[in-house]
């Protein structure tokens, strides 16, 4: 099964591609009409598409797979879990979601739960898509991300809070407050790019029923625009991407900025930065993407073009897959 793909299409289809040629192997609805009674009758009836003042789409999630099935989230509240022949095993409506501008952020899958936010938090169980607890956390367009502490598998919210992913207990709040970029943990320590500031907290290496989060060290980052991009960390750098281009690389120990490079970008920045073979790859909602090698000097390697994107890449080998609003490509050998 390691040839196919999935990707989110507008205004709620989930698609299976087959990698080699991009032949479309499935499609599955996630509207109410295609939906029928049950679920799809309460989404239909839970008010009209999100979100008349957004431009994100129905589709804007990641699709998640635990390598047997794949769970994927729409704006319109409904969640799925399908297996790779596109069999669905269960489908719930959870709420319509409230997000300005639409809604974005992506499940996440750690201890057998699928976790996802519409308004609240909510945690399913990955075999029967039962929820399993609930809790009232603010939410945005940035998305949880799943992390080990010990023993105990926990979620790093983007609100700034830590819950323990069995039960959905609260173990450490306000650390930070992400509107838009997902937080990063790396080697036990969970960076936030906050709008104008950057910190890191690290991890304890037991998790109790309160989680002893340690603050290493916060510093200013590009003011006036917002941190959209979630950043990557690597070799002991922190690279992030502002709204507006600048480019910000940090010593992940200790905070000190090594360098900082606005990029000719036209247009602004959404997608976050990824590192794929030795390269970062970052780009504007325009397609363009600038390929930088790590280090502490900036160094371009390459500039290429593309239709319109706000979209993040996905890297499988020496291949790049890309989600355009009107194109799926694949880039590469």
């Amino acid at each position: 099964m390691k040839d196919r793909l999935f990707v989110l299409s507008d205004p709620a289809d989930l698609l299976c591609v087959n990698a080699s040629d991009g032949k479309i192997l499935w499609k599955r609805g996630h509207t109410a009409a295609e939906l029928g009674d049950g679920e799809g009758a309460q989404a239909g009836n839970a008010g009209g598409e999100h979100n008349p003042d957004g431009s994100a789409g129905g589709a804007a999630s990641t699709p998640v797979s635990d390598g047997r099935n794949v769970f994927v989230m729409f704006a319109n509240g409904i969640v799925s879990c399908h297996d790779l022949d596109g069999k669905r095993k269960w489908v719930r409506f959870i709420e319509k979601p409230k997000t300005g501008f639409g809604h974005a952020c992506s499940p996440s899958l750690i201890g057998g739960k699928v976790i996802v936010q519409f308004q609240d938090v909510v945690a399913l169980e990955a075999g029967t898509g039962k929820e399993a607890w609930r809790v009232k956390l603010r939410a945005s367009h940035a998305s949880a991300v799943a992390t080990r502490v010990g023993e105990e598998d926990l979620i790093v919210h983007p609100s700034g809070s830590i819950l323990r992913a069995a039960d959905g207990k609260v173990l450490a709040e306000n650390l930070f407050r992400l509107d838009q970029s997902s937080p990063v943990v790396h080697e036990g320590v969970i960076y936030a790019h906050e709008n104008g500031k950057l910190k890191a907290f690290s991890l304890p290496p037991k998790a109790g029923e309160k989680l002893d989060v340690r603050s290493l060290w916060e510093v200013d980052s590009p003011r006036g625009q917002y941190q959209i991009a979630s950043p990557v960390v690597h070799d002991g750098l922190v690279y992030g991407i502002s709204l507006n281009g600048v480019w910000q690389v940090t010593e992940a120990k200790t905070g000190k900025e090594v360098y900082r490079q606005r990029l000719p970008f036209s247009s602004r920045v959404y997608a976050s930065v990824h590192l794929a073979g030795e390269n970062l790859f970052v780009t504007d909602q325009t397609g363009k993407t600038i390929v930088v090698r790590p280090g502490r000097e900036y160094k371009e390697v390459a500039v290429n073009d593309l239709d319109y994107h706000p979209t993040s890449f996905a890297f499988a080998g020496k291949r790049m897959f890309v989600r355009t609003h009107r194109h799926f490509y694949c880039i590469g050998e």
